[in-house]
């Protein structure tokens, strides 16, 4: 037992005497601070002489490199990371160059604690939104005892800064200023506004109270007869047709309908001339658009030589004996019983000149192209004032072919437009 502790004390002095013979193995203070060149050492800080600079005007900034290690620190140069259609960089200190980002790199090394200082100018081009401005510090680190340099690169936030334009710097500057002004001008005007648009609103609305009662009254008496004349004659006109105005011909019930609906509509027609003066619609257009519509049907259905006086003669004894209460039953009747009545007699005198018209193929299909117009832009315009009681907008509803008939009722370029423009904004329900 004693053999065997003796030999394990023996082993653990010579591991303890195997340390501490051993020399070198710590090293010095001295060989510490030789070895401790690294940019640890090296303090750097920068700034910004402001955190707001108009535009082509410009704010200062500094870079302090502070040189805290054994290392001596040469080739120096600042580099402001800013992009180049914001800010324009000027360098001020010694040895470096103006319009460029770059401040060095500095021809001097510095020493073991020395501290030095690189300025420049930062100029704003324009606008900009907050900018963190970073400069970009590079050096070699050399220590004389030891052999090569090595090379660091450090970043330092230097600050904020905004670009401003002159208008929106002074803006900033005297908004509290400005807003309320602009704030009471601008509800001055809008205030004003809506006033002029309640007050048109308001004029309207009693222009339409007032006339709404005199646009019922012509809708029931004079419009509405006019249209239901006119879509009698369309429908009757369908089943009926005359080849040649030559022959004798004899009014059959289906052609002598159409006859008594045409005059009919002629004698609603005048017959609103007479009564209530003219025609009236909310836009000046559309009556102009089925008046020239009628009168071209006079013509059509007259002619133009010394002839159309007979036919207007003719024409006129017609019209005198059709009355309100005239419907086709009550005017058949009559003209089929004997004896002779004037009723009978004017249209009989007055067929020829119906049978000349309707046998014209050419004359007949324009003419009811053009009625077809009238009776178009008549209900869309009889109905217009009734928008309100709808809750919606008319709209006019024409086909090309339509369409093409009613500008062909203008009779002057200027009229050509106006009738363009109605087209247009009828279409949307407007005008």
């Amino acid at each position: 037992m004693r053999v065997q502790i003796d030999f394990k004390l023996w082993i653990q002095l010579l591991f303890a005497l195997h340390f501490i013979a051993l020399p070198g193995r710590a090293p010095t203070t001295t060989d510490s601070k030789k070895l401790s060149t690294s940019s640890s050492y090296v303090d750097i800080s920068g700034g910004l002489s402001g955190s707001e600079v108009r535009s082509g005007r410009t704010v200062l900034f500094w870079v302090t490199i502070q040189n805290d290690s054994e290392a001596i620190l040469s080739d120096v140069s600042v580099q402001i990371d800013v992009a180049r259609d914001e800010f324009a960089v000027t360098c001020l200190s010694d040895g470096s160059g103006s319009d460029s980002k770059t401040c060095g790199p500095r021809k001097d090394p510095i020493a073991k604690n020395q501290a030095i200082t690189l300025r420049g100018e930062l100029r704003a081009l324009g606008d900009t939104g907050p900018r963190n401005i970073n400069a970009i510090v590079s050096f070699n680190s050399s220590v004389p005892e030891l052999r090569g340099t090595v090379l660091s690169v450090r970043a330092v936030l230097m600050g904020t800064l905004v670009g401003r334009s002159t208008f929106m710097a002074l803006f900033l500057t005297y908004k509290d200023l400005l807003l309320p002004f602009v704030i009471a001008v601008f509800g001055g005007i809008l205030a004003a506004r809506q006033a002029q648009i309640q007050t048109q609103r308001a004029q309207i609305g009693e222009t339409w109270n007032k006339m709404l009662p005199i646009s019922h009254k012509l809708a029931l008496r004079y419009y509405m007869p006019m249209i239901k004349a006119l879509l009698r004659v369309f429908e009757d006109a369908k089943g009926f047709t005359i080849v040649s105005a030559e022959a004798r011909a004899e009014p059959t019930d289906t052609g002598l309908s159409v006859y008594f609906h045409t005059m009919s509509f002629w004698w609603r027609y005048k017959r609103t001339q007479d009564k209530a003066g003219a025609i009236y619609f909310k836009n000046r257009t559309g009556e102009k658009v089925v008046i020239a519509a009628f009168q071209e049907l006079r013509v059509a259905y007259k002619g133009q030589g010394v002839e159309r006086f007979a036919v207007e003669r003719r024409l006129t004894a017609i019209l005198r004996l059709i009355t309100n209460k005239l419907e086709y039953p009550e005017f058949k009747l009559a003209f089929d019983t004997p004896p002779e009545t004037p009723l009978r007699t004017a249209f009989n005198l007055g067929w020829p000149d119906f049978v000349a018209w309707y046998s014209d193929d050419k004359k007949r299909k324009r003419s009811f192209a053009v009625l077809e117009v009238f009776k178009i832009v008549l209900d869309f315009e009889t109905n217009r004032p009734y928008e309100r009681w709808y809750n919606g907008v008319q709209e006019l509803q024409l086909c090309e072919d339509q369409k093409a008939v009613l500008l062909s009722l203008a009779e002057t370029n200027v009229e050509r437009a106006e009738f363009t423009k109605y087209i247009s904004q009828a279409g949307r329900g407007k005008g």
